[in-house]
């Protein structure tokens, strides 16, 4: 209400401003109704000392937050990754081992340090990348990590009982078709099949007129023996001395899904 006693429409009202104004005529209440009482003077007086905020106010309805904050929070989970780099303490090339820190919820928050190699730490970044079209909701439904144990339970429970009845394949993963085998399902034909001599062919190079080259065997074959120099160690650590990919044979990998 404005000071000439009129009405004024707000789409908003700040909670702190509600917080103190519930407070305010809360203990103004009491004050009143109580008068005289020295207990409930003594109760009111620690109330306001206690909570210079204010009193919580549960709302019902809608209500609308500052823009600038909500655009804030709603960037940082669009641009962040899945960790910050801060929490990277040491990276070791040589043998290939990162040393991280986080949170530990279980022990209440409690900071803990974690050293793992390079293939796990870049398996569980990844696993924040979720399939094309689909959503996560976090700390709701199947993907929320809270619930993790408890669904995994009811599944296991559930594929056990679901054999009996002869749905054997529920309990089979999905194996993910390779270039060639959807080539043969689409055009019913063997793309790495000469179709002059009938001879196996070696899948080397894909080119795509809007991507450009998208598939090339030789740079992943590089790659491939990059990785293997790197891993190669002498002793020590547990690692043995021929850790490469494919154990020092050069084998052809598969297209990729585009």
């Amino acid at each position: 209400m404005t000071r000439e006693g009129e009405w004024q429409a707000l789409g908003y009202v700040p909670y702190d401003f509600l917080h103190r104004q519930w407070q305010t005529q809360v203990l103004r209440m009491v004050e009143e109704k109580l008068a005289g009482d020295a207990q409930a003077a003594g109760v009111v007086a620690e109330m306001r000392a206690k909570y210079p905020k204010g009193f919580v106010a549960h709302l019902k309805g809608d209500s609308v937050p500052r823009v600038s904050e909500l655009a804030r929070y709603i960037v940082k989970y669009v641009v962040s990754p899945p960790m910050g780099l801060s929490r990277i303490i040491k990276y070791d090339r040589e043998w290939g081992e990162v040393t991280y820190w986080y949170k530990d919820h279980l022990s209440q928050g409690k900071k803990t340090t974690v050293t793992v190699d390079r293939e796990t730490f870049i398996g569980r970044m990844v696993q924040h990348i979720l399939p094309k079209g689909f959503q996560r909701i976090r700390y709701y439904g199947l993907q929320a990590t809270c619930k993790l144990k408890k669904v995994r339970a009811q599944l296991a429970v559930a594929l056990q009982g679901a054999v009996p009845l002869g749905m054997e394949a529920v309990v089979k993963p999905v194996k993910r078709l390779t270039y060639r085998e959807r080539m043969k399902q689409t055009l019913g034909r063997d793309p790495q099949k000469c179709s002059q001599c009938g001879a196996e062919m070696w899948l080397w190079h894909v080119w795509h007129p809007k991507y450009r080259v998208i598939y090339d065997a030789g740079e992943r074959l590089r790659r491939a023996a990059e990785v293997q120099d790197e891993r190669t160690l002498p002793t020590g650590r547990g690692r043995t001395s021929n850790a490469g990919v494919g154990g020092g044979n050069l084998l052809q990998l598969s297209l990729f899904a585009v």
